[in-house]
């Protein structure tokens, strides 16, 4: 290759990152916002709402995400959510990421130690102090692994 071409280019590539950080950091945010929402509903919103959303998160996981990015910018004026390609972008990146997040959130909700949950319940923590001071510590320590490679994917 020659290295005039790459010297050339090299606009074009920083413009083109640019736009995919611009794209990817609010994305990523958004998609952890929702997907620790959606974890949380899923953890404490009873067994209804963990079915319901458990249908829905899974479709979105089984659905191609460019099949979701099209729905979305052209199917979406069919039901009156009409968006230009950044907002959709943005938009479907959040829904698909916070899916995905959602279930591995979920999961290390689960792995930590039940004896940590119930020793702050003895020590008299209310279920929001055990959530805030044990439990999101403790998942976020458990996901690090998974939640990075999630947002590699996105």
């Amino acid at each position: 290759m020659n290295a005039a071409l790459l010297w050339d280019s090299l606009p074009s590539v920083a413009s083109g990152f640019g736009v995919t950080m611009l794209m990817w950091l609010p994305g990523l945010a958004l998609a952890l916002a929702l997907g620790l929402v959606f974890a949380l509903l899923r953890q404490y919103g009873g067994r209804g709402l963990d079915a319901a959303l458990g249908l829905v998160l899974s479709a979105v996981r089984g659905t191609p995400f460019l099949i979701q990015l099209f729905l979305l910018y052209y199917g979406g004026p069919l039901v009156g959510i009409d968006l230009d390609a950044t907002s959709a972008g943005l938009l479907g990146l959040a829904v698909y990421g916070g899916a995905y997040y959602a279930e591995i959130m979920r999961g290390g909700f689960a792995a930590v130690p039940r004896g940590h949950v119930e020793a702050a319940t003895m020590a008299g923590l209310s279920r929001a102090q055990t959530l805030r001071r044990i439990l999101l510590p403790e998942m976020a320590l458990l996901i690090l692994p998974a939640g990075v490679n999630m947002a590699v994917v996105l």
